[in-house]
């Protein structure tokens, strides 16, 4: 195949010397959003050189580069009620909320995924027991994919404790 930005070409494709009906050709380092003139070449068996007629194509706008970033999670806080306990907190670019909860560590439990993609994330947590203490998490999934988890928060329906360790990203 013979390309380029004008009916002079000027570039030429590596020939494929297998004999077929179909064939393809994929050309790189071109400039995107440019108009691009194209021949194709081929030879039969008995050595007959066909040329087509000149078409055109613009080349396509290059992808923006994946999103390999999670969300950012900061300002966790957390609000207790009578029988609830409150946690939001905030991230830099829209995303899901989820929160992980238990007596340990391990949590052992997770609220539902509230999949909306937003950066103002709250989730109640409801029916725990007075005077527990609660380890939680949050967690939250951009667009994209990449999940961001918190560190381990503390929170006893008596009282708050600010203990965090620290931001996890996946």
């Amino acid at each position: 195949m013979e390309y380029g930005r004008t009916t002079a070409y000027g570039g030429l494709t590596s020939l494929d010397p297998t004999l077929g009906t179909n064939h393809a050709v994929t050309l790189t380092g071109l400039t995107a959003n440019t108009l691009y003139h194209f021949r194709v070449r081929s030879r039969d068996a008995g050595g007959s050189l066909g040329i087509s007629v000149d078409f055109t194509f613009k080349a396509a706008i290059a992808p923006p580069a994946p999103d390999t970033t999670p969300p950012e999670i900061r300002r966790v806080r957390t609000v207790v009620g009578n029988s609830t306990v409150t946690i939001t907190w905030l991230t830099n670019e829209n995303s899901n909320s989820q929160v992980e909860f238990g007596p340990t560590t391990a949590y052992g439990l997770t609220t539902p995924l509230d999949p909306r993609l937003i950066t103002n994330h709250q989730v109640t947590l409801t029916n725990l027991v007075p005077n527990n203490r609660y380890h939680y998490r949050v967690r939250s999934r951009d667009a994209a994919g990449n999940l961001a988890v918190s560190g381990d928060f503390t929170v006893s329906r008596g009282g708050v404790s600010l203990r965090n360790i620290g931001i996890v990203r996946h």
